[in-house]
Order: C-alpha cells, then sequence, then structure tokens
C-alpha cells in the first residue's frame, strides 16, 4: 500500500471473529478518513478527512451514514476532545491561527473559547484568500473524469485592482499531500501575499 491510496474504514467483532466494512474507499465516501476516534457513547465514530482542500470533521454512524460537521468554508477543523458541552475542536484558516472552539455533536452550531490571536491579528496586513476552481481540456492537463481543479487566490494585503501585482505558482500538492485552508507555521501563503505577491 502507498499513503496516498484511498483508506476505509473496517469493524472487527472479536467475539465473534468478524470484520466487516463500514466504510468502502471511494465507494461510500469520496474522502480518505484519518484519525478515527470513538465517540464516548460508542454510537459513532469521529475521523478527519481532508475534503477540497480543507481538514473537515466527520462522524460515522454504525450503519455507515457519514456527516460531515460544521460550515464548508469554516476553514480547517481538528478534533481535540469530547464534552459534556460538545466536541472541542481547533479551528484555523488561511486567514486566522488556530483557536479552540466548541462544536455540537452534529455540527450544527460552534461556539469560539479562544481568541489568543486577536490582538495580535489586529495589526498584520493579510491577503483575502478565495477559493476558486477551473476546469481545463488542454490535452494532458485536464483533470480525471472531468472533475473541478480546485486552486486558492491569496490577493496581496491591502489590494488595490487599479494595480498590478507579481504572481507567485505554487504547487498545490498531490498525490501525497495539498496546501489546505490551514494556518501553517512553517510554509504559511500569507508571507507572500504581505510581501505583495497575488
Amino acid at each position: 500500500n502507498y499513503e496516498s491510496d484511498a483508506v476505509g474504514i473496517r469493524l472487527h467483532d472479536v467475539e465473534a471473529g468478524a470484520t466487516t466494512d463500514l466504510l468502502v474507499a471511494e465507494q461510500d465516501f469520496a474522502w480518505s478518513p484519518q484519525s478515527l476516534e470513538w465517540a464516548k457513547d460508542g454510537t459513532a465514530i469521529y475521523f478527519h478527512a481532508d475534503v477540497k482542500a480543507r481538514r473537515r470533521l466527520c462522524s460515522i454512524s454504525l450503519t455507515g451514514a457519514v456527516t460531515i460537521l460544521g460550515d464548508d468554508d469554516a476553514g480547517s477543523t481538528t478534533l481535540h476532545g469530547e464534552s459534556a458541552q460538545g466536541l472541542l475542536v481547533a479551528r484555523d484558516s488561511l486567514s486566522r491561527p488556530a483557536e479552540l472552539a466548541l462544536l455540537r455533536e452534529d455540527g450544527a452550531s460552534e461556539r469560539r473559547i479562544t481568541f489568543f490571536n486577536d490582538d495580535k491579528l489586529e495589526n498584520v496586513d493579510l491577503g483575502a484568500v478565495e477559493d476558486v476552481s477551473y476546469r481545463t481540456d488542454r490535452p494532458g492537463r485536464e483533470s480525471p473524469d472531468g472533475a473541478d481543479i480546485q486552486a486558492w487566490l491569496i490577493r496581496p494585503a491591502n489590494f488595490d485592482e487599479a494595480k498590478k501585482y507579481p504572481l507567485c505558482v505554487v504547487v498545490h500538492g498531490g498525490p501525497q499531500g495539498s496546501t489546505g485552508d490551514d494556518w501553517h507555521y512553517r510554509w504559511n501563503l500569507q508571507c507572500l501575499a504581505s510581501a505583495g505577491f497575488a
């Protein structure tokens, strides 16, 4: 196996000695589950999946029903635990370092509980981030199965439409990795935007 292969979820009943597929890779869900964790009540499994360049928190019931928790455009989510108040998660994006929040188990609402970076970000000019998709029929450059190709556009900080800016193209990655909607502490694309690059 190669680590970029599609991943599913299998359950093993120790008493019966039987193994069953709970989620068949690329058949039941288009993205590979990572970091599996049982819900405290044992009725579901939480996992992360890189869904359209965002680390999303998901749950799967014991009947195989998958739910992606939280908002589509809320950046990336990492589960850190479960409490009586909900799921403790860290949220970050290309525009914001990680902060902790409580997310309801069904993903319907979220309450931010830390504000460590607000003061620091007040005096920093960040570029506006846009999630863009495109499609090409150019031979050798078309996407598999005609799917849209996802990309990020980060305009320079204090962008002015009347001006021209240099463009820096960062190859998105794959199959081993991708540039996700997260705050990277080493390869932060906001550094390019702050230096005047699109």
